[in-house]
């Protein structure tokens, strides 16, 4: 089968791209999209300046990807997109862990957008957004957005803790 497919891109450039490869490269990828010549087994999204995507490829976490246009072709692969607001620090999804233990690929890493933070067993993490509170984190692992909004996060220890004061006799009549 083919597996190649070619686009007059203006009058003196013909592209051709290789369906294997799920993305779209292309050095102006701005403009050509805005051509309107991808065929229907092409899927492209948009990402704007407060969000981040989410890119899966037959069923597996492929990459986060940051502002811009972006195309990939579905004919030959399954291909999901996920588009995320970065309006709140903290990243929950149901996939977490298999996002953030995604390997580093060519394209970069997901820590590139998010920092990881492991809250240990006997501790809770109080979050506030710009100062403000606004939940507390029980043990576990998180993810917050690093160009998202400023916040806070502040360990709490709440393991039982004995303490002996030396020197605390008690006052009585006969002393």
């Amino acid at each position: 089968g083919s597996y190649s497919r070619g686009f007059f891109y203006n009058e003196n450039e013909f592209v051709i791209f290789d369906e294997r490869d799920p993305w779209i490269h292309h050095d102006d990828p701005d403009s050509f999209l805005k051509t309107g010549l991808l065929p229907p087994h092409a899927t492209t999204f948009k990402v704007e300046d407060s969000q981040r995507a989410g890119v899966w490829i037959d069923g597996h976490f492929e990459r986060i990807v940051g502002p811009g246009n972006y195309a990939l072709w579905n004919r030959l692969k399954s291909v999901k997109v996920e588009v995320w607001d970065i309006d709140s620090p903290l990243f929950e999804h149901s996939s977490l862990d298999v996002i953030l233990n995604k390997r580093e690929n060519l394209q970069g890493s997901v820590y590139d957008f998010l920092e990881k933070v492991n809250i240990k067993i006997g501790k809770k993490a109080l979050l506030f957004e710009n100062g403000n509170y606004k939940k507390t984190l029980d043990s576990g692992e998180y993810a917050f957005w690093k160009d998202g909004k400023k916040n806070d996060l502040f360990h709490l220890d709440l393991r039982v803790m004995n303490m002996e004061v030396s020197g605390q006799e008690i006052m009585t009549l006969d002393k």
